[in-house]
């Protein structure tokens, strides 16, 4: 009985002794947590403050693409959100350990270790950022009033018929922000920890940084390229102008400008080799050596088809002039009437081309053909000019045919009227013969000009001469065969009546 009241007397005692070494813990504690919880309200509100000063609700908003007013995502909430439990996480862990609970302040203590590691990367890439943000509005805005001052979207506008509502400039300023931030990235990224992406970004920026004198050095050559392109467009158009090309295009026929064809021609002739060179300056092989390469063949072609070119305009001159030259020269020997004269009086007659316009416009296509002929074979195009040889050769044999069978209609006119003035209404039957055989005889000679199956129009002609002299024959025979029969009995009755001696 006395060991237990002594027992429970110790025990009494320890656990006094326990309480009066732990309530200063606790008050300690508790003072801490609330001095932790009124540090973690006042450091939030302090944030919350200081970023809605600088608007960054409204900043983010903008830069996310949504409306200011919307304030979203709320990032001023959100940052004075984590910096409240932040310092009451730290206040927890304080007063934890002032409990001596180690199984539950350790753990805090070193997620807060964590977080506060963390929120120095943070707060250093937010720094850089902010720092990168500055650097990207200033030179924006300088590139804006550079541009603005020197007027570029509206020498754009003139120059290159480019739309001043497209904002070159714009666009020119916020590349060279794009820039600035892309030259702070990996830097943002490394204080984050995010190691991986930094140097990922880092061989990017560095790949550009190497590619910007490229860039810079194919604009200057595109810039000096375009300028003298257009110097001398001007200039060939100025002087062709001058020298009355337009003028006499429009006499040839020519709707459009010959001198401004031209000038775009020269243009071109020094764009091309321009871009091509700002490829090369790129670094681009890719595309500069095909381009190159083609360019230099495009160079090598150049001087055929001019030479060729040429020939077609010439010759297109000369053929207006030669057609009409022969078209006046055939109306003045009365050619126009030969149709008539030939007895086709439906080639003749109002809304039907005049003979010798159709002979001038035959004449002129003629002249283009050999033209043709001749810038197909400069060209290289061997069986085009084979082919518009050929053609030429058929037209000439055409052309000789119908003068051939021409001829034969006159000749066959002219023997039918002198055989019906000769023989009068009795002579029609022997006219028409004439006129016909006539006819045919020319369409078989203008047929062998034209070399069409030669074997098988002679074979026709000759089977056609002796069919109508054994129809004559034949004709003759049997018409004839009484007068032959009483002919025939005469001699033998004459041979009777004188018997020899």
């Amino acid at each position: 009985m006395v060991f237990l009241q002594t027992q429970a007397a110790f025990n009494v005692n320890d656990l006094i002794n326990q309480l009066t070494e732990f309530l200063p813990n606790l008050l300690i504690g508790l003072v801490m947590l609330i001095i932790g919880w009124v540090i973690a309200t006042i450091l939030a509100g302090v944030v919350r403050g200081v970023l809605r000063r600088f608007h960054v609700d409204e900043r983010v908003a903008r830069a996310m693409g949504n409306e200011a007013d919307e304030a979203f995502p709320p990032v001023t909430g959100w940052v004075g959100q984590i910096v409240y439990y932040l310092v009451l996480l730290y206040a927890l862990g304080i007063f934890f350990s002032w409990l001596r609970i180690d199984a539950v302040s350790q753990p805090l203590s070193d997620l807060a270790a964590k977080f506060t590691g963390s929120l120095s990367g943070i707060v250093g890439a937010a720094i850089l950022a902010v720092v990168a943000w500055v650097i990207a509005t200033v030179v924006q805005t300088l590139v804006n009033r550079v541009a603005d001052m020197s007027r570029l979207d509206e020498r754009l506008s003139t120059q290159v018929g480019m739309e001043e509502e497209q904002g070159f400039s714009r666009s020119l300023a916020a590349g060279a922000s794009a820039l600035v931030w892309l030259a702070f990235l990996p830097q943002i990224l490394d204080s984050l920890g995010l190691t991986a992406l930094s140097s990922q970004a880092s061989g990017l920026v560095s790949n550009i940084v190497n590619f910007i004198p490229g860039i810079f050095g194919a604009a200057i050559v595109l810039l000096v390229g375009w300028f003298i392109a257009r110097v001398l467009r001007q200039i060939a158009v100025n002087l062709l102008t001058a020298t009355g090309v337009d003028r006499l295009g429009s006499r040839a026929g020519i709707e459009f400008s010959l001198s401004r064809l031209i000038g775009t021609l020269v243009y071109a002739f020094i764009l091309v080799p321009t871009v091509v060179q700002a490829l090369d300056t790129l670094g681009i092989t890719a595309v500069s050596e095909p381009a190159t390469n083609m360019l230099n063949r495009f160079l090598e072609f150049v001087p055929t088809v001019v030479s060729a070119g040429v020939i077609l305009v010439v010759a297109y001159l000369a053929a207006r002039l030669v057609g009409g030259l022969v078209a006046s020269l055939l109306a003045g020997v009365g050619f126009d009437s030969w149709p008539s004269r030939l007895g086709l009086h439906g080639l003749s007659g109002e809304g039907i081309a005049s003979p010798s316009g159709t002979a001038g416009n035959l004449a002129q296509a003629a002249v283009m053909l050999f033209a043709a002929t001749a810038a197909a074979s400069q060209l290289g195009l061997g069986k085009l000019a084979d082919a518009i040889g050929a053609v030429l050769d058929l037209g000439g044999q055409a052309i000789l045919a119908l003068a051939v069978f021409a001829f034969g209609v006159y000749l066959a006119n002219l023997a039918r009227t002198t055989i019906l003035g000769t023989m009068g209404e009795e002579g029609r039957t022997v006219a028409m013969l004439g006129r016909y055989a006539i006819l045919i005889f020319a369409g078989f000679m203008a047929l062998s000009q034209m070399q069409l199956g030669q074997e098988i129009v002679t074979s026709g002609f000759s089977a056609l001469v002796y069919a109508i002299a054994a129809a004559v024959a034949l004709a003759f025979g049997l018409g004839g065969r009484d007068y032959a029969a009483r002919q025939l009995a005469r001699w033998m009755g004459e041979g009777e009546t004188h018997p020899p001696a």
